[in-house]
């Protein structure tokens, strides 16, 4: 057993020295060959796997009840996605449908996702610790990102929450699946559901425009739900880890629903504090679009130059610095201008309009709003 633990570390070394050199070397000077090297990198990998240890029987009880599950969420997934597309709209996909074009695309996703999904099962099946499996997960993890945003710029806030929420999320997500599935259950399972989730883009040639928000959403939700649905299958033999799973599921629970009255409360206003999303960079560098910020019903006459108003014009509510205050026997109108304005607004401000003033800000929270809104 010990030995088989230090193999494990050895293999996760060797794993992770050539995710450096992948990144370093060959995706910054040798991009046109990377997916050769990659490729060639898993198939050595495996072949070293098999030499040391054989390939064990793939006999796990539960791989057949699993494996229906998964293509029975894979069905309803596509499903559910083309349903939104039907209020969202519909794209065609840039990808080649010739035979040639497909081939083409798709036999090299075919090869990495074996290949990998074959190696993580055959070091799973060597036993390793909980630790080993997380580090397993995590390299791979950082070679998915290394791979898939490896020539995008992260020049400003907006980009990295997008990155983030549309690409970053979904890999760990379903990357903390197929290491689940595989180290209870079986590789099948696995390497049907990520080749469905790799290919159906370049197999398909119309496509959903989900938008941003749907996608980073569903790109979450969809390998959760599958989680859920596969571990009422497997019998968790220590009573301690399920007591243990049943108040973290408490917790996160109770957390994300006081979360969620909280987000409400905010958003209705119902009680003086109220949060909006920020849908522009007039306030820069005060806060950006994509933040929201929660601003307190205030009370005109205690609104004083250089505080941040928030006010009605038009459908729309704006947040911008006083500059002037005027007092006309008691009935007050406000002058404002973006921080990152050159000009005042054109428009003065009666107290009717003014809504209060912004008390603190959120970053990022905002992005959903925006996206949903775009």
């Amino acid at each position: 057993m010990k030995k088989n633990i230090k193999r494990i570390y050895i293999i996760e070394a060797i794993l992770l020295i050539f995710i450096i050199i992948f990144k370093f070397v060959i995706m910054d000077r040798y991009i046109q060959y990377y997916n050769y090297v990659n490729l060639s990198f898993w198939l050595i990998l495996f072949i070293s796997l098999i030499i040391m240890g054989g390939f064990p029987k793939d006999k796990n009880y539960l791989k057949k009840s699993t494996t229906k599950t998964v293509v029975i969420m894979l069905l309803l997934y596509v499903l559910v996605l083309y349903i939104l597309g039907l209020f969202t709209g519909f794209a065609r996909s840039i990808y080649s449908h010739t035979l040639f074009g497909m081939l083409k695309n798709i036999v090299p996703i075919i090869l990495y996702v074996d290949l990998v999904e074959l190696c993580r099962y055959l070091i799973f099946r060597k036993n390793p610790n909980k630790l080993q499996v997380v580090i397993f997960t995590v390299l791979i993890i950082s070679l998915n990102m290394i791979m898939t945003i490896n020539n995008m710029t992260l020049n400003n806030h907006e980009m990295i929450f997008l990155v983030t929420s549309v690409i970053i999320l979904p890999i760990i997500a379903r990357e903390a699946l197929y290491s689940y599935i595989t180290y209870n259950v079986s590789p099948l399972p696995t390497i049907l559901i990520s080749l469905a989730l790799n290919l159906w883009g370049y197999v398909i040639p119309i496509l959903p425009n989900l938008g941003n928000y749907i996608t980073a959403v569903t790109g979450v939700v969809f390998p959760y739900l599958v989680y859920k649905q596969v571990s009422k299958n497997i019998t968790y033999k220590e009573k301690y880890n399920m007591y243990a799973k049943k108040y973290l599921r408490n917790f996160v629970f109770s957390f994300i629903l006081i979360f969620t009255l909280i987000i409400t409360a905010l958003v209705s206003g119902i009680f003086k504090y109220h949060m909006i999303a920020i849908m522009s960079d007039s306030m820069n560098p005060v806060y950006y679009r994509g933040d929201a910020i929660i601003y307190y019903k205030e009370r005109v006459e205690k609104i004083n130059e250089g505080d941040i108003l928030v006010f009605k014009s038009g459908n729309s509510i704006i947040t911008h610095r006083v500059v002037s205050k005027v007092n006309d026997n008691g009935h007050y109108t406000f002058r404002t201008k973006g921080d990152n304005n050159n000009t005042e607004d054109k428009i003065k401000i009666t107290e009717n309009n003014v809504l209060g003033t912004v008390k603190y800000i959120v970053k990022y929270i905002g992005y959903p709003t925006v996206w949903f809104n775009s």
